[in-house]
C-alpha cells in the first residue's frame, strides 16, 4: 500500500497547500476525497496572517471535490491579504472551476487585487475570454510574473496596460505556451523602462515581432523559444536589434529546425558589431550546421565582451565544425570567454586536441563543460577516449618540466565537465596509470586559489623543490635546474644582483617558503648580512630619488 500524505506544511514562513489522496493496491474501498483547502488554511488567509508570505496552491488531480471550497470568497480573502509576497497557483486540472465563468471571474478578480504580491505564477490557469475586467494592470508592485501554459484571454490586454503603466515595477516576465498577441507586447514594450528579463516560449507565429519591440526597451535578458518555420523572420529582427542595442546582455535562442543557414548568417553579421552581450545560448538549434558555426566562430574571434557561451545539443555540427571553436575563437587574443558549455555533442579526438591546445594559450576560460563518456573505460583506459586529452590537459594545467613552464601553465581552468559529473570524473581517474589521473586535483587547486600569482608560486615550490621525484625525473632534460639551484645561481654575486631582495620576498611570502629559506640559510650563512646591506642601499637610493629638486639644490 502506498500512501500520499495530505496536509499543510508551514516552514520558514512559506505555506504549501497540497492535494491529498490515497492509493491502494488492495481491494479496500477508496476514501472520499477531501476539499483542496482545509478550514485552518482558509482561516489563515482570511485573518491576514502575517506569517503567510509565500502561498502555493496545488490543484492538479482529477476527481477532487472542489465544490466544498468557496472560490469566490477565497479570491477576495487573498486579495485583502497585506503580507503575501509570492503566490503560485497550479490549476492544470481544475477545469470544473474554470468552466464556471462567474466563479472564476470572481476568484481571479480577487486574487489579482492583492497589491502586496511581488511574484505571481499562474500555471495551467484557463480563464475564458469573457473576463474583460481582469485587474492584472493594478498589480503595480509586481516584480515577477510567470504565465505557464495559461490562457487568460482578455487578461493580456491588462498585461499590456501594466507594462505601459509608469508606476509599474515589473522586472521579469515569463510566458510559456500562452495565447497572447505579439501586438500587445510589441506596443507595450516599446517604451517600457522597468522590464529587465523577458522569456517568451511559443509554437506559432504569435511570437513574431516580439524581439523588434526590444529595440528601445531596457531589457537585459531575452529568451525566445519557438519551433515554427516562420520564426526565421524573428531571428532577422533580433539581428537588427543587436546592431545598435546597448542594454541586452543575455540572449537565448532556441528555434529547433526552423532556422536555415541564411538566417544564421544574418544573425552572425549583426553579432559582429555587438559590444554588450556577455552571455549567449544557442543550444538545441538543430539546423545550426558546420557552415553556421564556422562563420559564428570567425565573428567571435574579434569579440571581447562575451563571458558565457552555450552550444549544447547541436546534432548537425560535425568534427570539422567543432574544431573551429578552439582554433578560431578560443585562441584569439581578444577572447575573454570564461564559461563554455558543449555537452550532448559528438566530439572526436582531434577536437579534444584542439581544445587542449587552445587552453594552453587561452588564460581566461574557467569552465569547459563537456559530457563525460558513458563508461569508465572511456575515461581511464590509456590511449582510449578521453585519456590522451586528459594527459594533454594535465601538462597544460601543471607543466613541471621547468620553472618557467610551470609559471606559464594554465592557472585559470577549473573544470572540464558539468558539476554533477565531477565526483565521477575524479573517481574514474583514480585507477588511471598515467599522469591524467592527477588532473581533477590540479583543476580543484585552480578553483580554490583566486590569487593566480600565489598559485603559480605554490606550483613552482611544490614541483621544483618539495617533490624530489619530479626534480630527479627532470634531470634528464638538458639545462634543467631545481628551484634551489636557480636561487643559488642568482645569489653567487649578491653585490651586483638587483633581484636578491625580490627573491627573498618571493620565498618568504607565506609560511610555505620557510623550509626553502631555512635550507638556503644553511647553505649560505652570510646571506642575511648581505641581503640586509643590499636592501638598505636600495632604500637609500629610493629616498634620494624621492627628494624634490629644490630641496636637493638647497642641501648642496
Amino acid at each position: 500500500m502506498f500512501s500520499f500524505v495530505r496536509g499543510i506544511t508551514l516552514t520558514s514562513r512559506v505555506l504549501y497547500i497540497s492535494n491529498t489522496y490515497h492509493i491502494s493496491d488492495s481491494d479496500e474501498e477508496e476514501p472520499e476525497p477531501e476539499p483542496v483547502l482545509s478550514e485552518n488554511t482558509i482561516l489563515q488567509i482570511k485573518n491576514n496572517d502575517p506569517t503567510l508570505v509565500n502561498l502555493t496552491i496545488e490543484m492538479v488531480e482529477n476527481g477532487l471535490d472542489n465544490t466544498s471550497t468557496d472560490w469566490a470568497t477565497l479570491g477576495t480573502d487573498i486579495g485583502n491579504h497585506t503580507h503575501l509576497n509570492q503566490l503560485e497557483i497550479n490549476g492544470t486540472k481544475m477545469q470544473e472551476i474554470w468552466d464556471d465563468i462567474e466563479m472564476s471571474q470572481k476568484f481571479m478578480r480577487g486574487v489579482t487585487s492583492c497589491t502586496s504580491i511581488t511574484h505571481l505564477t499562474l500555471e495551467g490557469v484557463e480563464i475564458p475570454s469573457a473576463h474583460k475586467d481582469s485587474t492584472l494592470d493594478s498589480l503595480t508592485n509586481l516584480r515577477k510574473l510567470e504565465l505557464l501554459s495559461s490562457h487568460i484571454g482578455e487578461g493580456y490586454t491588462a498585461l499590456g496596460k501594466l507594462l505601459k503603466n509608469p508606476e509599474s515595477k515589473l522586472h521579469e516576465l515569463k510566458i510559456v505556451n500562452g495565447d497572447f498577441s505579439s501586438n500587445i507586447l510589441r506596443d507595450s514594450l516599446e517604451n517600457n523602462t522597468t522590464l529587465k528579463k523577458l522569456h517568451i516560449q511559443f509554437h506559432s507565429t504569435n511570437g513574431i515581432q516580439v524581439a523588434w519591440a526590444c529595440r528601445n526597451s531596457s531589457i537585459e535578458q531575452l529568451a525566445l523559444v519557438d519551433s515554427d518555420r516562420s520564426c526565421e523572420k524573428e531571428l532577422m529582427r533580433i539581428g537588427e536589434v543587436l546592431i545598435n542595442n546597448t542594454t541586452l546582455k543575455t540572449l537565448k535562442l532556441k528555434f529547433g529546425e526552423a532556422i536555415t543557414t541564411t538566417g544564421w548568417e544574418s544573425f552572425n553579421v549583426a553579432l559582429r558589431n555587438n559590444t554588450t552581450l556577455t552571455e549567449l545560448d544557442l543550444s538545441d538549434n538543430s539546423n545550426f550546421n558546420n557552415q553556421a558555426i564556422q562563420n559564428f566562430a570567425t565573428v567571435l574571434s574579434n569579440n571581447s565582451t562575451l563571458k558565457t557561451l552555450r552550444l549544447e545539443n547541436l546534432r548537425h555540427v560535425t568534427r570539422d565544425g567543432w574544431r573551429s571553436i578552439p582554433t578560431l575563437y578560443l585562441r584569439s587574443p581578444t577572447c575573454q570567454l570564461e564559461s563554455l558549455y558543449m555537452g550532448q555533442n559528438v566530439l572526436d579526438g582531434g577536437t579534444f586536441r584542439e581544445l587542449g591546445s587552445s587552453c594552453w594559450r587561452n588564460k581566461t576560460l574557467r569552465n569547459l563543460c563537456l559530457r563525460l563518456p558513458t563508461t569508465a573505460r572511456g575515461i581511464n583506459t590509456p590511449r582510449v577516449g578521453w585519456n590522451p586529452w586528459m594527459n594533454q590537459l594535465t601538462r597544460i594545467v601543471y607543466n613541471k618540466r621547468s620553472i618557467i613552464e610551470t609559471f606559464n601553465s594554465n592557472h585559470m581552468l577549473e573544470t572540464i565537465c558539468y558539476p554533477h559529473d565531477e565526483s565521477r570524473l575524479a573517481r574514474d581517474m583514480m585507477t588511471c596509470p598515467l599522469m591524467g589521473k592527477n588532473l581533477p586535483t590540479y583543476l580543484l587547486m585552480n578553483r580554490r586559489e583566486q590569487d593566480k600569482f600565489s598559485l603559480a608560486r605554490k606550483k613552482i615550490m611544490e614541483a621544483h623543490y618539495l617533490n624530489q621525484d619530479v626534480v630527479t625525473d627532470n634531470r634528464r632534460y638538458r639545462g634543467y635546474k631545481s628551484l634551489m639551484e636557480t636561487i643559488l645561481e642568482s645569489t653567487d654575486n649578491m653585490e651586483r644582483t638587483e633581484r636578491l631582495p625580490n627573491i627573498m620576498a618571493w620565498i618568504l611570502r607565506d609560511k610555505d617558503g620557510l623550509p626553502l629559506m631555512f635550507e638556503l640559510l644553511q647553505r649560505m650563512p652570510s646571506l642575511c648580512e648581505n641581503v640586509g646591506t643590499r636592501v638598505h642601499a636600495v632604500q637609500a637610493v629610493m629616498t634620494v630619488e624621492a627628494v624634490p629638486a629644490s630641496k636637493k639644490l638647497r642641501s648642496e
